[in-house]
């Protein structure tokens, strides 16, 4: 679709290729879109977004299943350089990208709600679950990150100069070759988690929960249990805040192969900085 609106409804897309373009079941640019009901299932494509890719584009995704897609960023969505992404009972599930994203990839100033949305099982090398990149936003409330991976860093989610706000979110068993389990956020990102569990996440190196770097964050109500790492941090890593503020923060259960569940780096977090 270009310049142009589409409505599907009750429709399966599967097992397509676009081998040297994007977006190997739907390529938008400029358009409208939504989808109700249906599935992107087992598509490839060489460039972005396996399942879809959503340039410019404003679009609603009301009971949609993304399967099985595969690309280079992107592996279930690619939706990126403007215009806006409503998802609401969507399930992306074991997606892959060879580099960021791999369930869906979020930039430039694209603005995405996510609603009772389930990302598990997919992979990528930065941002297993959501990347999220150069501006974009996204809101997630009743959401689900399960089991997915990173083979470098942000199994669950990757920020690099982007913004979440996080509410009534789990993350769980994702895991992470290297820093950042559950969420990695570095370059001046802004992360806000409020009534969201980070548990049961993996680091090789660093950093089983979340990691921050150069961000500005604020927790509210935020349980981090039973996160993992083979080195540095099991639970939370802060590394030169622009900003920090935790209130009514629990950190429980969390192993580290060395230097504890909370570590800082760099102008650590103050005391006055963790409310109650």
């Amino acid at each position: 679709l270009g310049e142009s609106a589409g409505r599907f409804t009750e429709v399966v897309v599967e097992g397509n290729e676009a081998d040297w373009g994007s977006g190997g079941g739907f390529y938008c640019d400029t358009s409208t879109l939504e989808l109700v009901g249906v599935e992107l299932k087992d598509n490839y494509t060489y460039s972005n977004g396996g399942g879809a890719v959503l340039y410019y584009t404003d679009s609603t995704l009301d009971d949609v299943v993304v399967s099985g897609n595969t690309a280079t960023t992107g592996g279930g969505l690619e939706i990126s350089s403007g215009g806006s992404a409503d998802l609401s009972n969507v399930v992306v599930h074991a997606n892959q990208a060879d580099a960021d994203g791999g369930g869906i990839r979020l930039g430039g100033s694209i603005v995405a709600t996510l609603g009772h949305v389930t990302l598990s099982a997919n992979a990528a090398q930065y941002g297993g679950g959501v990347n999220i990149f150069q501006g974009a936003s996204a809101e997630a409330h009743d959401t689900r990150f399960l089991e997915n991976t990173a083979t470098t860093n942000g199994g669950g989610m990757y920020l690099d100069l982007g913004s979440a706000t996080l509410d009534r979110v789990l993350l769980a068993g994702n895991s992470a070759d290297n820093h950042g389990g559950g969420i990695y956020a570095t370059d001046l990102s802004e992360v806000t988690l409020t009534n969201t569990v980070i548990a049961g996440n993996h680091a090789d190196d660093q950093t089983g929960g979340a990691r921050f770097s150069s961000s500005t964050v604020s927790l509210t109500n935020v349980t981090i249990a039973g996160n993992t790492s083979g080195a540095l941090c099991a639970a939370l890593y802060v590394i030169d805040p622009e900003a920090f503020l935790a209130t009514n923060v629990t950190v429980s259960g969390n192993v580290a192969g060395e230097n504890g569940a909370v570590c800082g780096w760099d102008s650590l977090p103050t005391p006055d900085a963790f409310q109650h």
